[in-house]
């Protein structure tokens, strides 16, 4: 109980300006100010890394062997070095 309440206390404290958390003036000027367009992802590879992470966002342990399994096919592919889709 005294773990969670200073947790909660830490977080109710919590500043960008926190020291500790040594964010230099560009980082805490895109937290405060962050891009107000869309993001432009033209990479076929970015597209593919978000598109997994989505489709294993919840998933379970059960997919991990899986998912590895997948992860080193499609290494297989761009290392061979067809990386068109």
């Amino acid at each position: 109980m005294k773990e969670t309440m200073n947790h909660i206390l830490a977080l109710k404290n919590a500043s960008l300006e926190d020291p500790i958390a040594k964010l230099d003036d560009a980082a805490l000027e895109r937290l405060r100010n962050p891009p107000r367009e869309p993001v432009v992802i033209d990479s076929p590879n970015i597209w593919h890394s978000i598109s997994s992470y989505f489709a294993l966002e919840h998933a379970s342990e059960l997919i991990y062997v899986p998912a590895l399994a997948l992860r080193l096919s499609a290494t297989r592919r761009w290392v061979s070095g067809d990386s068109t889709f």
